[in-house]
């Protein structure tokens, strides 16, 4: 593979000769990205069940989020499996 085969890389800030982002324009653009394909949830839930997901999610090295999917998969998977008869 030659040179002139490979993908050129998208030239960073620096090499630009722009300042780079502030945490506040990082946090703006990551979240940007995420809501093309992601929805935002805000909820109350008791201290309780809380204190257990973080918990669970300390213990399994997950996410709240990645925690949230899995809990949400599970009961679709079996919605939709009691539906189809």
């Amino acid at each position: 593979m030659s040179s002139e085969d490979k993908p050129k890389k998208p030239r960073t800030r620096r090499q630009q000769g722009l300042p780079p982002l502030t945490n506040a324009e990082r946090k703006r653009s990551s979240a940007a990205r995420k809501k093309l394909t992601h929805s935002e949830i805000k909820t109350y839930i008791p201290h309780a069940q809380k204190a257990y997901m973080d918990d669970i999610c300390e213990r399994r090295g997950i996410t709240q989020s990645d925690f949230l999917t899995e809990v949400l998969e599970r009961i679709i998977a079996e919605d939709t499996a009691g539906s189809i008869e």
